[in-house]
């Protein structure tokens, strides 16, 4: 059998430290997502970079650091954004399976002491209409990425 030549490969120690390795590539593309008209939306390394630091500071501002972080949408550059934000912060976060019923997300979220909420236009106003979902802060995260 040949033997192939091992490819170098970066070790991060945290989720900190890899954003800051991927700081580097700058403005090569990172994330392409689509829009409803099917046009593409790409984003670069500094972009990603930025929005991830700016929603966490938001979210240390607020005092969330380490918090219980619930995400529920759609697959979308914010969702991404949320995560990873969340993961410099050291927030457990529950990726919540919006297809479920609603009676399975509100248990979601209540077993998984969720403190907060990042979710989707269409997910924060389910979140908003049900008495039963747990009393968490329903946010889009959209708004909170323009506000930061």
């Amino acid at each position: 059998m040949k033997q192939y030549p091992l490819n170098p490969v970066d070790f991060y120690e945290d989720f900190l430290s890899f954003l800051r390795g991927i700081e580097k590539y700058e403005d090569k593309p990172a994330i392409t997502t689509y829009t409803s008209e099917k046009e593409a939306v790409t984003r670069s390394y500094r972009q990603l970079t930025e929005d991830v630091y700016a929603l966490a500071a938001a979210m240390r501002e607020k005092g969330w650091q380490g918090w219980h972080v619930a995400l529920a949408g759609e697959n979308s550059y914010q969702w991404v954004v949320a995560f990873f934000a969340s993961a410099i912060l050291n927030c457990p976060v529950v990726l919540v399976d919006i297809e479920q019923s609603v009676e399975t997300i509100a248990q979601m979220l209540e077993t998984a002491d969720s403190q907060v909420a990042f979710a989707s236009v269409s997910v924060a106003e389910l979140f908003a209409q049900e008495a039963d979902m747990p009393k968490l802060l329903a946010a889009n995260m959209a708004f909170l990425l323009q506000a930061c």
